[in-house]
């Protein structure tokens, strides 16, 4: 009976079967307008992320969340592996992977929470070779006053931008 468990248990988590949400942006030239796209498939639990305070301030609309109704502290939710916890290996590859789209769509107050928990959790030297190496820096095309609207950018390295360094990181 266990075995039989455990095999039920790999299938449900090698199967594409549980339905998820995610929103993908776009930029329609004839209204001047970003349009928002609601894209619901199936897909491996592991490929999946729980919409914890924590994934959604720093995925936002990113990623695909599970989209029916699931208890999250089960052990279900764990057992068939549901991603419910990122780590900054996490958010530093995301970032990278988003760094190379030529035009990406998020808000103001997204990448803020981005460069935060970057700054917070990497050592100064680690930080430093990020910055160095990658194009890092979100640059809205055209800004919006309100800072949790959806813009669209591009990412861009030190050395496109011109700026100041209060936290004098690069002395």
């Amino acid at each position: 009976m266990f075995h039989n468990n455990e095999l039920f248990l790999k299938y449900l988590k090698e199967s594409i079967w549980i339905p998820t949400i995610q929103i993908i942006y776009s930029y329609n030239e004839e209204i001047n307008h970003i349009e928002l796209n609601k894209i619901h498939k199936l897909d491996k639990p592991n490929n999946i992320y729980i919409k914890t305070k924590q994934i959604e301030q720093l995925f936002q609309q990113h990623v695909q969340y599970i989209d029916v109704n699931i208890d999250f502290n089960s052990s279900f939710a764990n057992d068939i592996g549901l991603i419910q916890n990122i780590t900054l290996v996490n958010v530093i590859s995301m970032l990278i992977n988003w760094c190379n789209n030529s035009i990406f769509y998020t808000s103001i107050s997204h990448m803020q929470n981005i460069y935060e928990y970057i700054y917070e959790n990497m050592s100064i030297n680690e930080l430093r070779e990020l910055i160095n190496n990658k194009s890092i820096f979100f640059v809205p095309i055209l800004s919006s006053l309100n800072r949790t609207n959806i813009v669209r950018g591009r990412f861009v390295n030190i050395s496109e931008g011109c700026w100041w360094d209060s936290t004098n990181l690069f002395l």
